[in-house]
């Protein structure tokens, strides 16, 4: 991967209003939705406000996204011609919904393919897979690997919800007295196993209960635990959890730098493993204690405070 993200803040394509807040809000990636977020009726204005979006020099220091409709529906090519093949569009990423094949990511990459080679594109347009839909499940390694281009696989609970004809009080909400726990545990682990597998990120969806943000807190805290590395906001007041969930703290990086100079010690004296705070340190720890570094890097908070506001480019 060679972009790492904590915070995705979703905001319909209709709204300017909406969008210049998204620009100066704190998230890493915004993605202007023209799928679910847009009525029929309006699309075609959709896709006219992101193409004319898209050319603002703003997100020359901010990461811009475009959740495109579903492939197969009709509108998905008008959408990424559109928006990705306007002049001067600076669409970093494609978010597919309702991937259930690895056929449905092949005609994207294929049609950026054409856009890109044909209107000149110098940046290659990532791709992020929504999985909302129970017929992914069991191609989800085949589909996390079915694109260079694929940059992280995303659960959509709504969506998800429906195709198990689950009860969607549970989806996105903080409903722990009709299940207590992750409802979506064993889904959220497969996504994960699949994302890791491919090496691409593991990103959790939206939190449907924006007044409650305790409970989308907690949902951060359960992806992370189970290795994703982000989580979409449907509001602004969730970015600021998201963006301290997923990303270490000054006191996880400062004990992985011990950790590693204590290894590294060991291992220059000619020992395999290294005593550190009363705890061994192997090679198992280490990679641990790497992973933690190298995602301090990959969101540029080694050295400087965690907490601060993530502003600067993310443009590999």
């Amino acid at each position: 991967m060679t972009r790492r993200h904590r915070s995705y803040l979703v905001t319909p394509a209709t709204s300017t209003r909406m969008i210049g807040k998204a620009a100066r809000s704190a998230a890493d990636v915004v993605i202007l939705d023209l799928e679910d977020g847009v009525s029929p009726d309006r699309k075609d204005e959709a896709r006219r406000i992101a193409a004319e979006v898209s050319r603002d020099p703003v997100w020359s220091d901010r990461l811009l996204a475009v959740r495109i409709n579903q492939p197969g529906t009709g509108m998905a090519l008008s959408d990424l011609s559109a928006v990705v093949g306007s002049s001067g569009s600076q669409v970093d990423l494609v978010v597919v919904p309702k991937v259930v094949a690895r056929r449905d990511v092949w005609w994207v990459d294929t049609t950026l393919t054409e856009l890109e080679s044909q209107l000149g594109i110098e940046h290659r347009v990532g791709i992020q897979v929504l999985v909302e839909d129970a017929a992914a499940i069991e191609r989800l390694t085949e589909i996390a690997r079915s694109s260079d281009r694929i940059e992280s696989l995303v659960f959509g609970p709504g969506d998800f919800s429906a195709s198990m004809d689950a009860d969607l009080a549970v989806a996105g909400n903080d409903r722990q007295d009709l299940y207590p726990g992750d409802v979506w545990h064993s889904v959220r682990t497969a996504i994960s196993l699949a994302a890791h597998t491919a090496g691409v990120a593991a990103v959790d969806g939206a939190y449907g209960d924006i007044g409650n943000l305790d409970g989308y807190r907690r949902e951060c805290v359960w992806s992370r635990t189970l290795g994703f590395t982000g989580k979409w906001a449907i509001h602004p007041a969730q970015i600021e959890i998201a963006n301290d969930v997923y990303a270490p703290s000054r006191e996880a990086i400062a004990a992985a730098e011990r950790m590693v100079a204590a290894y590294d010690a060991a291992l220059a004296g000619g020992d395999g493993a290294a005593a550190h705070d009363g705890h061994l340190i192997d090679a198992a720890t280490l990679r641990t204690a790497r992973a933690v570094l190298d995602t301090a890097a990959a969101l540029g908070l080694r050295g400087r405070n965690p907490q601060e506001k993530l502003t600067e480019s993310r443009r590999p």
